[in-house]
């Protein structure tokens, strides 16, 4: 089925129940490189801590059948492409370029940058969203360590001073650090994060976590001002290796997710005990051009 406009309907994910949300969007990243899994509750969990606005997110469906779905998450003056796919099958034949050119015609009547993360070696991808306006503004990079290994850093002292705390405050060094951050890992985000993930503190070092499979997830590993640069990231970061291959011998791996501005733990991980991951990500921007847009917007 090739993309026409002509006989496309533009309908409002507030018309769907979040179970049919999900499925769609489970559907439409079968197959993807990191394929995506959703029940309601997580994607409601995502609508909450993405600042996903479903008003703002549509699907797209033409002879009574989805061709495409975007979440559209959005803060301010800017938002962002936080899902988009197009159901297996469907590939190859323009339904992806007709749902971004409606992404960003709708953000652009509303006075909006809008932004997205792809995998550098998306190819296809990459240069989609190039043809619709974005540019590559950097890279986000991610990390990983054996838990064991980080484990053997830590003192029995500072495993058990380890201290949970609300993700909240994690969220307030975050910004208080005022690093220019990718989405999902800034203070809004951070801030909104619950179920699994939880803070942990060790002094002045902060940091978000949570286990899933075989690996300790990271999120906003800080320091407080005024007293960085003394090792308090990192001896947080081996007690808390320390604490999960404690209690859940299951875990073998740490892992920064990828979506770290490059550049900005890079010297960090290296003194850590941290690897680079092999998964990258190109964080891409379509600028606010009133009057601009790529493509006309649909009904």
């Amino acid at each position: 089925m090739a993309a026409s406009s002509a006989d496309v309907q533009v309908r409002r994910v507030t018309e769907l129940p979040l179970t049919v949300l999900a499925e769609h969007l489970t559907a439409g990243f079968s197959g993807y490189a990191m394929p995506v899994a959703l029940d309601a509750e997580a994607l409601a969990d995502r609508v909450r801590v993405e600042d996903i606005d479903l008003h703002a997110s549509f699907e797209l469906w033409s002879a009574g059948a989805v061709v495409a779905t975007v979440l559209v998450a959005r803060r301010g003056s800017r938002a962002r492409v936080a899902s988009m796919c197009v159901p297996p099958g469907l590939h190859g034949h323009g339904w992806g370029r007709v749902a971004m050119d409606q992404a960003v015609a709708e953000a652009q009547s509303r006075g909006e940058e809008l932004r997205l993360e792809v995998l550098t070696d998306n190819d296809a991808a990459v240069r989609l969203y190039e043809r619709c306006g974005f540019e590559r503004t950097r890279q986000l990079v991610g990390f990983e360590a054996g838990a064991v290994e980080l484990a053997g850093r830590a003192t029995s002292d500072d495993v058990v001073a380890l201290q949970p705390v609300p993700t909240g405050r994690v969220a307030d060094a975050v910004a208080a650090a005022g690093a220019d951050l990718s989405w999902q890992l800034s203070a809004p985000s951070l801030a909104g994060l619950s179920g699994q993930w939880r803070g942990w503190a060790l002094g002045p070092a902060l940091a978000v976590a949570r286990p899933r499979g075989e690996t300790l997830q990271l999120l906003g590993l800080v320091t407080e001002p005024g007293a960085r640069r003394r090792g308090h990231a990192r001896r947080l970061l081996a007690a808390l290796a320390g604490r999960v291959v404690g209690d859940a011998p299951s875990v073998s791996r740490v892992g920064v997710i990828s979506i770290v501005p490059a550049g900005l733990l890079d010297d960090f991980a290296a003194r850590a005990g941290l690897h680079p991951a092999p998964v990258r990500q190109w964080e891409m921007v379509r600028a606010l051009t009133p009057g601009s847009g790529t493509g006309s917007r649909l009904g």
